[in-house]
């Protein structure tokens, strides 16, 4: 064997992305402003927020404003929040089957009326 493929062979451990590198809000931007269309109905105007992670977990948890909104228990991590006005923060939470809880980055939205 060369030195090169033994290497490659060797597990390498996940890239640090500057969140903990486990899990990482992918949607919606941080920053982003919203605004809630008076023509159509509230219950259509919801907001994706969506996390990526390469662990195996036993659920995730989307928080807006420290309140939980959703819980996911297979990928794809993702939900849909009803728009609220207001400035929000939005993370989402892992929970791994040994009871690990580790949050993501937070995201901070706008939603005008």
């Amino acid at each position: 064997r060369s030195p090169g493929r033994a290497d490659a062979a060797v597990p390498q451990p996940p890239a640090d992305t500057g969140f903990g590198a486990e899990i990482r809000l992918s949607c919606p931007d941080e920053g982003a402003v919203y605004r809630i269309d008076p023509d159509v109905s509230r219950d259509s105007q919801r907001l994706e927020i969506a996390a990526e992670t390469q662990l195996e977990l036993s659920r995730m948890i989307f928080t807006v404003d420290g309140v939980a909104v959703a819980e996911v228990v297979t990928p794809p991590y993702a939900t849909h929040w009803p728009l609220e006005v207001g400035v929000h923060t939005l993370v989402a939470v892992r929970l791994t089957a040994s009871g690990d809880e580790v949050q993501s980055n937070a995201i901070r939205i706008t939603v005008q009326d």
